[in-house]
């Protein structure tokens, strides 16, 4: 009985986050974020995007793809940017 119960406590070995975790996981990372309005169709400047919390938008890593690019919507100061409104 105890090498079964050791054998439950070893796991399958494939490392997964807990579930308290992936909730924080949003919480904690940092996106791409609209520093002032910009407007349908107008360019994506370094000068109008911060990087900040949440982490439910564009990862901050992707942001020399992001910078050059034109918005597809309106996109509001302090807005998360994502990768269908660009």
């Amino acid at each position: 009985t105890a090498i079964r119960e050791a054998e439950k406590a070893l796991g399958d070995g494939i490392k997964r986050p807990a579930s308290s975790e992936t909730d924080m996981r949003q919480d904690t990372r940092k996106s791409i974020i609209a520093l002032t309005n910009i407007n349908k169709g107008e360019e994506i400047t370094a000068d109008r995007v911060i990087i900040k919390r949440p982490g439910c938008g564009i990862e901050p890593k992707h942001l020399g793809v992001v910078i050059g690019r034109k918005a597809t919507v309106d996109i509001k100061e302090d807005e998360v940017i994502t990768w269908d409104k660009i």
